[in-house]
C-alpha cells in the first residue's frame, strides 16, 4: 500500500458500527478491495474524523465507499423514524 495521499472524512460516530460492519468484515472489505489504511478515532476522542490514506484514486474508492454506507444507514433510520411515528 503506498501512503502518499490522505484524506479526513467526517462521518457521524453512529454510522461507525456498520462501517466496521460484524467482526470487522465490512471495514476489512474496504480496506482490500482499495489497498487503504482506514483509521478511526480513539474511543474516548470527541472527533469524528476518519482518516484513510493510500494512493489518491484507492483513498476517493474507499471514501466513496464509507461514504455510501452513510447515506444508506441515516436513510434507513429516517425512513424508520417516519414509519414509528403515529
Amino acid at each position: 500500500m503506498a501512503s502518499g495521499h490522505e484524506v479526513r472524512v467526517r462521518i457521524s460516530k453512529e454510522v461507525y458500527p456498520k462501517i466496521i460492519g460484524k467482526g470487522g468484515a465490512q471495514i476489512r472489505k474496504i480496506r482490500d478491495e482499495t489497498d487503504t489504511k482506514i483509521d478511526f478515532p480513539r474511543e474516548n476522542s470527541d472527533s469524528d474524523v476518519i482518516v484513510i490514506t493510500g494512493k489518491k484514486e484507492n483513498v476517493g474508492k474507499a471514501k466513496h465507499m464509507i461514504e455510501a454506507i452513510e447515506k444508506e444507514t441515516v436513510c434507513i433510520d429516517e425512513f424508520l423514524d417516519c414509519m414509528l411515528q403515529p
